[in-house]
């Protein structure tokens, strides 16, 4: 791959739990790493429910090889947050990998 490709500054992102102040527990999503990938739309599609259009575009990430992206993490991009749908390893080569997501509005 062209590491000059790679143009785009992304976090993952990953959830823990957290207990609060009165015991009990609470979600945050807190950065597990940042890196350097692409991006890239794939599909765009409006859903028509509940009398209301909803829009929904997935994305592709590429970044380089890194152990422990799991299908449950996020990736945030400025200030846009990407849901991971599915985690390719390209050729099980262990050098890059692609990031199916779709952007959560």
């Amino acid at each position: 791959m062209n590491p000059g490709k790679l143009n785009k500054k992304i976090s993952i992102v990953s959830q823990t739990a957290v207990q609060d102040v009165y015991g009990g527990a609470s979600d945050v999503w807190s950065d597990a790493f940042a890196t350097w990938g692409t991006m890239r739309p794939i599909v765009g599609r409006e859903l028509y429910q509940l009398h209301q259009v909803h829009g929904e575009v997935s994305y592709e990430f590429t970044i380089r090889h890194r152990v422990g992206v799991l299908s449950k993490m996020r990736v945030k991009h400025d200030s846009r947050t990407f849901e991971i749908v599915s985690v390719i390893n390209i050729k099980e080569e262990n050098k890059i990998i692609k990031l199916l997501c779709k952007e959560l509005i």
